[in-house]
Order: C-alpha cells, then sequence, then structure tokens
C-alpha cells in the first residue's frame, strides 16, 4: 500500500511543504492494497476555520466520494470529480473514497 501526501492544491508535498511553521491541514491518500482496489483520501483540518483544497486529480480514480465527515450530524455519501474544489470544515476529519 502506498501513501501520497498532498497539500491542500492537490500537488505532492514537498520538504518545504512539510516545514511550513502553523500549518493546520494535513492531506494524504492510501493506495489500494490489491490490484483493481480502491484508495482513501484522508483530510485533517486543525484550523479555526474551513479550509478549501483540491481532491486528487489521479487518472485511475474518476471520482471521490465522501464517506466520512466528523462535522455532519448524518451521514452523508457525496460523491466529487477529481480535482473538484472542497471545503473542510473547521476542526474536522474527511474521508473519501476512490472510484474509476
Amino acid at each position: 500500500m502506498d501513501v501520497l501526501w498532498l497539500t491542500p492544491q492537490g500537488t505532492e508535498m514537498t520538504e518545504q511543504d512539510w516545514s511550513f511553521h502553523g500549518a493546520h491541514f494535513l492531506a494524504y491518500v492510501l493506495g489500494p492494497s490489491q490490484p483493481g482496489g480502491r484508495a482513501l483520501y484522508v483530510v485533517l483540518n486543525a484550523a479555526r476555520g474551513a479550509i478549501s483544497f483540491k481532491l486528487p486529480a489521479l487518472p485511475e480514480y474518476r471520482r471521490w466520494t465522501l464517506l466520512l465527515d466528523t462535522t455532519a450530524n448524518t451521514p452523508r455519501a457525496d460523491a466529487f470529480p477529481r480535482g473538484a474544489d472542497v471545503q473542510a470544515p473547521a476542526r474536522s476529519v474527511l474521508v473519501f473514497s476512490g472510484a474509476a
């Protein structure tokens, strides 16, 4: 299983991104454990306000479905196209599943 660490802009993190003082956002894609499996995209927002981010634009996944939003009162299954702009609510964890 591979891990891809991403910035809010949806680009792979660089060494400079890791040492950004005061950062409150962390996101990563966990690759599937078997061929043809689904990836998970995890977004952690520790900021006091919402943070905009782009969903991964990985060629093998056309859409991302929201599986978990720790700020929602009821479960949701919203689907978004790859590269879509989304908001992470303040102090939240979001988990998406990638689909071909």
